[in-house]
């Protein structure tokens, strides 16, 4: 597979055979129209990646062993063939959101003019967000609170 591209269209190839065609809008346009046509393909062309459990098991939100075993029979167009692992490695994701926040100790007084005390969290996202955030912070100041 490659992708051959000039001013008028943009192609995804199998062996110099088109299977996607995406031409502009308009002249000049940076919106492309997808055009495919349906050809004749081994089914090793159209497999792109291979879907394996670890993989679903980020992808998904960290479901346990169990949900990923019985999905195929409860959701259309899951996977049939994910290979679930009788052991597998031991997921950081998984190990973090089982671990418990550790709490400070309530405090006994009070800030008594605005800004004298102010709390933050910093977080981190499990994976970098689209616009390129990884971090979160938060400031609360403790006299409106």
């Amino acid at each position: 597979m490659c992708v051959s591209e000039d001013a008028q269209s943009i192609s995804l190839l199998n062996k110099s055979t088109p299977i996607i065609t995406c031409k502009p809008l308009y002249n000049g346009s940076t919106i492309f129209v997808l055009e495919a046509n349906l050809v004749q393909l081994d089914k090793s062309a159209l497999v792109i990646y291979k879907v394996d459990y670890e993989l679903m098991h980020k992808h998904l939100g960290h479901p346990s062993k169990d949900v990923l075993t019985n999905a195929p029979k409860h959701v259309k167009g899951f996977p049939r063939d994910l290979e679930v692992p009788s052991k597998s490695p031991v997921c950081p994701g998984c190990v973090q959101g089982k671990m418990p926040a550790s709490a400070h100790p309530p405090s006994e007084t009070r800030a008594t003019v605005p800004f004298k005390r102010i709390h933050s969290n910093l977080k981190s996202f499990p994976m970098v967000l689209y616009h390129k955030y990884k971090y979160f912070v938060n400031f609360i100041d403790d006299y409106t609170l």
